[in-house]
């Protein structure tokens, strides 16, 4: 452990050395979690104390109609656990042939688990309540099409006692690349006390509970491709926001625990390492050929990798040397006050990591990090999506 925080250390100095509740909209969120949070005990009542009272704006559903809809969703979405894992499958909405890599998914699945064994992970926030409050008892996932595009969402939730879901974050999949879409200018912190509630046309309610006696009520969609949330409309009254459609029942919604997530075949990661063409000894010596192309993470900054150069949306105003390390490349990225470490790692290669923050990247694919320490959030990691 020792070693990797001396590796990021001497990173730095040579960087900058160069220079140079349950009352939320009672209605909502009684649909949202079905017949099991209307039967909640105390507990329940106790976690969702702070979230102050509002009108109905949702009405709820009959439970005639939740177990209707709990039949065709259990027949669409009974492949949820195989679709995580594949290499490549087609989303649950069955009007779409769109064929798409669900595996991308499994990096992001993979970086609770520390979280619910018990480990606190900063960067995850309100995840950490699974060890830290005696309500919750696991984090699960599941895939579904919110905005019928053809691609599933996945949907991160804590998992109370009783079955309720409280939402954490959702993601999704484009241009190769899974990215979170409750980012941190959309619905970072959701939780206990600001939540997100689906709605039946693909849309999101959303109640953030400041104090118990004032909240935020916002209504929230996904953009036209897909690829973010957009707020349609914020207020300090729920009735500003007008009739919202039905929420949905997440409990017809197959649920996997991030636990049993199947990780991906020796055989996929094989075939992806060996097809790796990642070439070490010439990137040290300043080509660039093997890794050229377009590089993205999943909060939308880009590398733009030509033979010979790298443009960042942050230029550096200098890179040091690169260095073989572990089978990876390390090297510094100068500003003019500071420095920052940056990791070129193969695909089938471990990246910086110690015994307490693991290596939470695709490790099948080629990637690249940039940061000041070891991340430990998938989103930070760069793949390539063009050459």
């Amino acid at each position: 452990m020792k070693k990797y925080l001396t590796l990021f250390s001497f990173l730095l100095l040579t960087a900058c050395s160069v220079k140079e509740s349950k009352e939320s909209t009672t209605t909502i969120i009684e649909t949202a979690n079905g017949s099991s949070s209307q039967s909640s005990t105390s507990q329940n009542a106790s976690s969702s104390s702070s979230v102050g009272a509002s009108s109905s704006t949702v009405a709820k559903e009959s439970s005639s109609s939740n177990q209707s809809e709990s039949s065709s969703s259990e027949d669409k979405k009974a492949n949820t656990s195989s679709q995580s894992s594949s290499s490549q499958t087609e989303s649950s909405n069955p009007s779409s042939t769109v064929v798409v890599d669900y595996s991308l998914y499994d990096s992001v699945i993979s970086a609770y688990i520390p979280v619910v064994n018990g480990e606190m992970v900063p960067s995850l926030g309100e995840a950490n309540q699974v060890h830290t409050s005696s309500y919750y008892t696991d984090i699960e996932y599941s895939l579904y099409d919110f905005d019928q595009n053809g691609v599933d969402e996945l949907t991160v939730s804590l998992i109370a006692k009783d079955g309720y879901c409280a939402l954490l974050d959702i993601f999704t999949i484009k241009d190769n690349q899974a990215i979170i879409l409750t980012n941190d200018s959309n619905l970072a912190m959701l939780g206990n006390r600001m939540r997100l509630i689906p709605l039946q046309d693909g849309s999101f309610y959303y109640k953030g509970s400041g104090s118990a006696s004032s909240a935020v009520y916002a209504h929230y969609r996904l953009t036209a491709d897909g690829g973010a949330l957009e707020k349609v409309t914020e207020s300090m009254s729920e009735s500003d926001l007008g009739k919202l459609p039905e929420a949905m029942d997440l409990t017809t919604l197959t649920w996997q625990s991030v636990q049993n997530k199947d990780s991906q075949t020796s055989d996929s990661q094989t075939e992806t390492a060996t097809g790796s063409s990642m070439d070490l000894q010439a990137i040290m010596a300043g080509d660039y050929s093997s890794i050229a192309g377009t590089w993205l993470n999943g909060k939308s900054n880009k590398i733009e990798i030509t033979t010979t150069d790298m443009i960042f949306d942050y230029p550096p105003k200098s890179i040091s040397p690169w260095k073989e390390f572990n089978g990876y490349l390390v090297g510094g990225l100068a500003y003019e006050n500071s420095g920052v470490g940056m990791a070129i790692i193969p695909a089938g290669v471990t990246g910086p990591s110690n015994d307490s923050m693991p290596d939470v990247s695709d490790k099948t694919k080629n990637r690249i990090s940039i940061g000041q320490a070891i991340s430990t959030d998938p989103n930070e990691f760069y793949y390539k999506v063009s050459d």
